[in-house]
């Protein structure tokens, strides 16, 4: 349920019940909530989720190869204060984390064709395509960018041959929905202060979309802009996409930025 929004509880429920006819068109058995029972505390079975045992040994989750590969490989590349929910990862049909896997695991297995992929969806984009990264994100919790914990569901990264890299970082979403979040008062410096020195948005954007559904939206959106901002200077274009998938949301598709410099 969602309060006060039928149209998304509805999106919701279709959802659930189509990954469960899936499951069991497929052969696989159904699994719980929790993800994981205990021996001691109330469990029920949930259609749309997998055994988190019988998920990892088979990978079922997963469309391809290349999408089970790219999800087998991303715990070597450990990035600071990440949260990845491997059980979620594994187990729930419902989560964006594997269906972003299931989407973008070709490209991350053959970089030509991750490259042609991107310069088909974007043209703008510069540079060419050189690593394809799942739940990035520059600097988690470092006030150099935007001292959060924001992350694109996918990044690729553009080798632009001067000395810099430009990068399409991507948010998916799927079951999830965009709810209203508000700001730290301790951040919201920080994100006006990126916000202004992009030149991109009107004065006022900040109360236009803290507190609001578009929150997340434009934290993406801020997390490119501080990467352009860096002192390293390492990034020459950034650009980011979102995708929701809420019935009755309507959010920005897409944006690019480039340094000026």
């Amino acid at each position: 349920m969602v309060s006060g929004r039928p149209q998304m509880t509805a999106f919701r429920r279709r959802l659930r019940y189509q990954q469960a006819m899936w499951r069991e068109a497929k052969g696989h058995p159904i699994g719980s909530q929790p993800i994981v029972p205990k021996a001691d505390k109330p469990s029920r079975p949930l259609g749309s989720r997998l055994p988190l045992d019988y998920a990892r040994t088979t990978g079922a989750d997963f469309l391809t190869g290349a999408a089970h590969a790219a999800v087998e490989a991303r715990p070597a590349r450990e990035e600071s204060h990440q949260r990845l929910d491997a059980q979620r990862l594994w187990a729930d049909l419902l989560s964006s984390t594997p269906m972003c896997c299931n989407l973008f695991g070709e490209l991350a297995a053959d970089l030509a064709l991750a490259d042609r992929a991107v310069h088909a969806w974007w043209p703008g984009s510069p540079g060419k395509v050189v690593d394809v990264r799942f739940e990035h994100s520059p600097g988690r919790l470092d006030p150099a960018y935007l001292g959060n914990l924001s992350a694109f569901d996918v990044a690729f990264v553009l080798d632009q041959g001067d000395d810099t890299v430009g990068i399409v970082g991507i948010a998916t979403g799927y079951h999830e929905r965009a709810t209203s979040e508000t700001a730290k008062p301790s951040r919201l410096a920080r994100y006006q202060e990126v916000a202004s020195a992009s030149g991109v948005f009107v004065a006022d954007v900040t109360a236009a979309v803290n507190s609001t559904p578009l929150s997340q939206v434009w934290l993406d959106h801020l997390l490119v802009l501080s990467m352009l901002q860096h002192d390293d200077g390492a990034w020459g274009a950034t650009g980011v996409a979102d995708r929701y998938s809420d019935a009755d949301t309507t959010c920005p598709g897409w944006s690019f930025a480039r340094a000026s410099c």
